[in-house]
């Protein structure tokens, strides 16, 4: 998917630059499982204006990720129960670089918590796709019930009710969230892994600028142009450039909109 340069659309929208490149995501890259508790490493990101650089002769400040990872301990229905600061730090916006900083916290946290639950049994990836913000992907939809005011995971013809993680740790999710409903998300990534007979499917849920006003759309009949004269992009469902076969290459730059929003959900299915 080709987006639309950050600074061209914040010029061209009727708001200011910092507000538009503003976005907030939550990732959640799942290590194992041990007596029925599932040990993650969380990152809780803001992307913003970072302090203007001192060894440069610009003074333009630099896009940058403010991020916060967590060691966390999940029950199997996705309640939380322990969680303890594992890093934080401001990283350049770019995804090079913004993906050699998750890949070096998350094996420093899988080390940790390896080293103090030696007996963890890892998680296999099996499956990884990109939904490009699409309510119905290959494997997996995303209905809404209004008349139940909820929202369900469709998978092998059966639904799950689905919801984001509510706890204290994902209190920036909710004031991220502020005006947002679920009924609202676009489905961004399925992954699928495997621990003995179950299955744990995490579902990123997310939104942004373009889905709002229309240059992105999962709905084909729509191609073509807006009315302010932007080109409208069909969503496409895409596999991974890279092998999703292990932990050590399990992390990846989940996409992210203009003044975006996304965060992990996740569900536990036997077989």
């Amino acid at each position: 998917m080709k987006w639309l340069p950050l600074l061209l659309l914040c010029f061209c929208l009727p708001v200011d630059g910092n507000s538009c490149l503003n976005a907030f995501q939550h990732k959640n890259f799942p290590v194992g499982v041990y007596s029925d508790t599932l040990f993650c490493v969380e990152f809780l990101m803001n992307r913003q204006f970072g302090p203007t650089p001192s060894d440069t002769l610009s003074d333009e400040p630099e896009i940058v990720w403010y991020y916060k990872a967590y060691i966390s301990k999940y029950d199997l229905n996705q309640r939380l129960f322990s969680t303890s600061i594992l890093d934080t730090g401001i990283v350049n916006f770019e995804d090079k670089t913004v993906l050699a900083k998750l890949k070096t916290v998350f094996s420093t946290g899988m080390k940790q918590i390896k080293t103090n639950q030696p007996a963890i049994k890892n998680l296999t990836p099996e499956y990884l796709s990109l939904c490009d913000f699409q309510q119905k992907c290959n494997i997996i939809s995303l209905v809404h019930n209004k008349n139940l005011d909820s929202s369900f995971i469709v998978y092998n013809k059966k639904s799950y009710f689905i919801d984001i993680p509510r706890d204290s740790l994902h209190n920036e999710a909710y004031r991220n969230m502020e005006g947002i409903r679920i009924s609202s998300l676009q489905v961004s990534s399925i992954r699928i892994f495997r621990h003995e007979r179950k299955k744990l499917i995490f579902i990123h849920l997310g939104t942004g600028d373009e889905i709002h006003m229309g240059y992105l759309t999962d709905d084909a009949s729509k191609k073509g142009q807006t009315i302010d004269g932007f080109p409208i992009t069909i969503c496409k469902e895409n596999k991974p450039s890279f092998p999703f076969t292990t932990l050590s290459n399990s992390v990846y730059i989940e996409p992210i909109l203009h003044h975006g929003f996304g965060v992990d959900a996740f569900l536990v299915l036997s077989d």
